[in-house]
């Protein structure tokens, strides 16, 4: 482990695991880890995808239909409290956490809370636009960590160390939480 005066140091790359003791810290250094691998990718001509999240909200214990978040207050609560971010990046080679579990009768196809994923084939903007779910490669119980510095491994190597793919769907719009008098969801 090594302490660094500052995240702009050069040594610090997009492979660099980071760790924060909160989660506002986490949040600030996360768009901006976006931001240097948007930069990158477009250094390099590297193909990738941004899905921006769609925010709904009413006013809890009411009927009302949900509305796009206006209230820059529920929407920085929101930003705050969820786990979801606003900003996913899909690139090959991206790695991701998972926030939920998806269980179903097919054990193969399950994944679970706090399991990584990483993405081998980027979606098409079609497929992000309609929320379609899409293919990953979750890792075996007890891995936390692959690294792709030399280079993104294929799906057959993948397999071969116990990585199952999976088809990772939107959080669902179950998924609700209330925040200063707003039942939202992300």
């Amino acid at each position: 482990m090594t302490f660094i005066p500052s995240w702009d140091d050069p040594s610090i790359d997009r492979h660099t695991l980071r760790v924060f003791a909160r989660r506002k810290p986490a949040q600030k250094a996360g768009g901006k880890y976006v931001q240097d691998v948007i930069t990158e990718m477009e250094e390099k001509s590297s193909h990738y995808i941004i899905s921006e999240s769609i925010d709904h909200s009413r006013l809890a214990k009411t009927r009302k239909n949900y509305a796009l978040v206006s209230n820059p207050r529920v929407l920085a609560e929101m930003n705050r409290q969820m786990k979801e971010p606003t900003r996913l990046l899909l690139y090959e080679g991206a790695l991701f956490e998972s926030t939920l579990n998806y269980k179903s009768k097919i054990r193969e196809i399950c994944y679970s809370q706090s399991q990584l994923l990483i993405m081998i084939d980027v979606p098409n903007i079609d497929q992000v636009n309609k929320k379609a779910p899409i293919e990953m490669y979750a890792a075996k119980a007890g891995v936390n960590h692959i690294d792709v510095r030399s280079g993104v491994p294929s799906k057959e190597d993948l397999v071969a160390v116990g990585w199952k793919p999976v088809k990772v769907k939107c959080t669902p719009s179950y998924r609700k939480v209330q925040l200063l008098g707003h039942q939202c969801t992300r």
